[in-house]
């Protein structure tokens, strides 16, 4: 009874963002690639949990409108141009 008291607890903690509702995911914004979860196998066929996680990076890119915007997207979609990056 006691743990199922403490996890609720705990899990209600977790839904309060920390930095003013503002909380940056592992998110592409532009393909919403994501984290992928799956085993990381040895050759003993030790199996543990493994994130792989996407290659984000933040850049500033220019708008249909022409504002500028920084965002966090994935190398893939700035090598295949889905974005405009603008001028530093």
């Amino acid at each position: 009874m006691r743990t199922v008291i403490l996890t609720a607890l705990r899990s209600v903690s977790n839904l309060t963002p920390p930095y003013n509702g503002e909380v940056m995911a592992r998110v592409c914004e532009i393909c919403q690639k994501g984290p992928q979860i799956g085993h990381s196998i040895s050759h003993a066929h030790n199996v543990r949990r493994k994130i792989w996680l996407p290659n984000l990076q933040r850049v500033r890119i220019i708008e249909e409108n022409g504002t500028h915007r920084r965002v966090r997207i994935c190398t893939r979609c700035i090598r295949s141009g889905r974005v405009r990056k603008a001028v530093s």
